[in-house]
């Protein structure tokens, strides 16, 4: 996935970003990110800016209505306290051989000390320290119009603005610790529609392509799709919709990451992926300044569980990543292992066929009567057989349907 974060009016470093991304069987995937951010600017940050390529809200616009607005689908949340939980599932990564996570309490909220491995040299240890202070919310910028995030979530547009308010500003030079977590609509390069996905599904050919690319590249790819909007509308003659993508670029562009008193940097970016049950995940390529970690795959070691992964980090060129020196692409495929399911469908169906066809031939003879009853009583255990081996493969593709409809059930009467 990668992001871009930025906070107006200031100069941010991120120390660390470590990205782990973990595919799911519908295309989608779940992301978990922890970030050290430090504050080289003088003046402390009450709130930061991120956007994501990917969309989380479909609109709710009909020409006879006037009722607009968003309708929460993807997931979002801010879970930086799961870094002061010891022994929590979320942080069992730095468990792993040669990582460690310490917690120690401090005033007004703990600090959090991340202890890894140098790849560059085994012999080294890297640690990255920080506070995690107050509470903190993670929603989606309001201060758009609504037809203003209907171009952003457009499928050919695709992007998300986030905004990150904290109670405790983070003060200059005082690194403060953010996790964030997503779950987006789509994930893949090419989402499936609900019936070309079933029909592939039950084809054994369902597979899903990944594009993972750096932050400035998010940033850059974001004011080209703005531009390119632009050039179309202009030509249309669309003067409404010129006037809300000239308001998006005033308000994300030039009053937000073009300021020349807004600037990010990077230390130290890693991008793990890992794979879902039933999926045959290969890398296709890599370019730019990033290398895999260990083997493709490798293996993660924690709590007596071996996590495959596939594991890449950033390269270091002058210590400091800038917007115009550091670029990096990663593309993934993963396929949907369904053979097992497959064979025995297709079996099944062909042997009921048969047994049908057994059944309904006229029989001459003494036994006749029998024949004819063994033959429907073999039709009929086939028959259930392939119902059941196709429900069963039903149910299986829907899991993730369901529950998504019982996340948005709970949640029907929230705001946000």
């Amino acid at each position: 996935m990668c992001l871009y974060i930025y906070a107006p009016n200031h100069t941010i470093e991120l120390q660390y970003v470590a990205e782990d991304i973990n595919l799911m069987l519908d295309g989608s995937a779940i992301i978990t990110i922890d970030i050290l951010i430090n504050n080289l600017s003088l003046s402390p940050i009450s709130e930061l800016f991120c956007l994501i390529p990917h969309r989380f809200f479909s609109i709710q616009a009909a020409i006879s209505s006037k009722k607009m607005g968003l309708k929460k689908r993807g997931y979002y949340s801010d879970n930086t306290h799961e870094l002061t939980l010891k022994g929590d599932k979320s942080n069992a990564r730095y468990e792993s051989k040669g990582c460690q996570l310490i917690s120690e309490n401090i005033s007004g909220g703990q600090r959090i000390t991340v202890s890894e491995p140098d790849f560059k040299d085994p012999t080294k240890t890297l640690n990255y320290s920080g506070k995690v202070l107050g509470p903190q919310m993670l929603e989606y910028y309001s201060n758009l119009h609504i037809l203003q995030w209907e171009l952003l979530q457009n499928p050919k547009f695709n992007f998300t603005l986030f905004k990150c308010g904290f109670v405790d500003e983070i003060e200059n030079k005082q690194p403060r610790w953010i996790r964030w977590k997503f779950h987006p609509l789509d994930f893949s390069i090419y989402p499936y529609g609900f019936r070309r996905k079933a029909s592939e599904y039950f084809q054994d050919n369902l597979e899903y392509d990944y594009e993972i690319t750096s932050p400035f590249r998010v940033r850059d790819r974001f004011i080209e799709k703005l531009t390119v909007a632009k050039d179309e509308s202009i030509k249309q003659g669309k003067t409404k919709v010129i006037s809300h993508l000239n308001e998006l670029q005033l308000q994300i562009c030039k009053n937000g990451f073009k300021k020349r008193s807004c600037e990010t940097q990077i230390k130290h970016w890693k991008v793990i992926i890992f794979p879902g049950n039933d999926m045959r995940t290969r890398i296709l390529s890599w370019t730019g300044d990033i290398k895999p970690v260990g083997s493709m795959p490798t293996y993660i070691e924690n709590r007596n569980e071996k996590l495959k992964c596939y594991m890449f980090r950033d390269i270091l060129k002058s210590g400091i990543h800038g917007s115009s020196n550091w670029f990096f692409e990663i593309y993934a495929q993963a396929k949907i292992d369904t053979t097992w399911m497959a064979k025995t469908t297709w079996i099944a169906l062909l042997l009921s066929i048969s047994a049908l066809i057994y059944a309904l031939v006229p029989v001459t003879g003494k036994g006749q009567t029998w024949i004819a009853y063994a033959a429907n009583k073999t039709a009929l255990v086939l028959i259930i057989l392939v119902v059941s081996s196709i429900a069963f493969r039903v149910i299986k593709f829907m899991g993730v349907f369901i529950k998504k409809c019982l996340a948005l059930f709970k949640r029907k009467y929230l705001r946000f």
